[in-house]
C-alpha cells in the first residue's frame, strides 16, 4: 500500500505553524547517532519531522495567564471605547477638554480626507466588533479549557513527538534495506528480508532509542542532554494499549489470524 501523499494545503498549513524552519543534527549529534546504529537514510527521515515535532513540544501557556490576557486586552478596548465616545460626544460638561480635542481632530479630519462623517467615527464601530470578537474568542478558550480540564503549562511528556521519531526510524530502515520500501508496509519476507530493526521504543537508559530521541529534543529545543523518559513512557504504554485493543479486537478463528499475521504494519516493529 503506498504511502499516502501529503497535500499542497496540508504543507502550506505545516509551513505556517512550522515557521518553515528546517532542523538539521550538529555534526557532534550526526556523530553519535551513528554510533547509535542510525543510517542516512533514517537521518533524513527524521530531519523531515523534527519542525513538526517542535511545533507541538512548543510550551503552551497556563490557563491563568491566558485569561489574564484576555483581561487585558479587553479592559483596553473599552477603556479606549469609553475615551473615545466621550470625544465624539464632546462632553465639555465633564472637561471642556473634549470639545477642544474634537474641534481640533475635525479639522484634521477633513483636511486629510479620512473616510467617514466624523473622525474616530470607523475605528469606534471597529473597536466594538473587535471587542464582541475578543468576547466570543476568551468565552471559546474558557469552555474548551473547562471541558480539557485546564490548560497545560507544557508538551514535553506529549507521546506523538516520540511515536513520529519512531516512524521515522522505521520507515527510513526499511528505505535503507528494501528498494522502494514506503514505510507503512508489511515487513518484507524470504529473500527481502531486511534485518531486524536495531531501534524498537524503549524507556531503558541502556537502549539507543531513548538517547535517539534525546538527541532529536536537544535539535528541536536548543537545550543539551534532554532526556524525554516521560514522553517515552506514555508512548510505550501507549503502544501496548493499542496492541491490547487490537488483540482483543482480533477475529477468533486461527485462520483469520494467520491471515492478520502477514500484514501486521510497522509499528509491529
Amino acid at each position: 500500500m503506498p504511502a499516502r501523499r501529503t497535500t499542497g494545503g496540508e504543507r502550506t498549513k505545516l509551513r505556517i505553524l512550522t515557521g518553515d524552519a528546517r532542523l538539521h543534527f550538529a555534526a557532534k549529534q550526526l556523530q553519535e547517532l551513528r554510533g547509535l546504529g542510525v543510517v542516512d537514510s533514517q537521518v533524513r527521515r527524521l530531519e523531515h519531522v523534527l519542525p513538526e515535532c517542535r511545533f507541538v513540544l512548543r510550551a503552551s501557556a497556563s490557563f491563568t495567564q491566558v485569561r489574564d490576557k484576555f483581561d487585558e486586552l479587553e479592559k483596553a478596548l473599552h477603556r479606549a471605547q469609553h475615551v473615545m465616545g466621550k470625544v465624539l460626544r464632546g462632553d465639555h460638561l465633564s472637561s471642556p477638554a473634549y470639545s477642544e480635542v474634537l474641534d481640533r481632530l475635525t479639522r484634521q479630519h477633513f483636511t486629510m480626507k479620512l473616510d467617514g462623517d466624523e473622525p474616530l467615527e470607523r475605528t469606534l464601530w471597529r473597536m466594538a466588533a473587535d471587542s464582541a470578537m475578543v468576547h466570543r474568542a476568551r468565552t471559546d478558550f474558557e469552555a474548551r479549557a473547562k471541558h480539557d480540564g485546564g490548560q497545560s503549562r507544557h508538551r514535553t511528556a506529549s507521546f506523538y513527538p516520540v511515536q513520529r521519531i519512531h516512524e521515522a526510524l522505521v520507515s527510513g530502515w526499511g528505505e535503507s534495506h528494501v528498494k522502494g520500501y514506503v514505510g507503512n508496509e508489511p515487513r518484507p519476507k524470504g529473500a527481502n528480508a531486511m534485518p531486524p530493526f536495531p531501534h524498537v521504543p524503549s524507556v531503558s537508559a541502556s537502549k539507543p532509542f531513548r538517547r535517539i530521541v534525546g538527541i532529536c529534543y536537544e535539535t528541536i529545543t536548543g537545550m543539551k542532554e534532554c532526556d524525554p523518559e516521560a514522553a517515552i513512557r506514555n508512548y510505550t504504554r501507549k503502544r501496548a494499549s493499542d496492541a491490547a485493543q487490537a488483540k482483543r479486537a482480533k477475529a477468533p478463528s486461527r485462520s483469520a489470524n494467520k491471515a492478520k499475521a502477514g500484514t501486521a504494519g510497522y509499528l509491529s516493529f
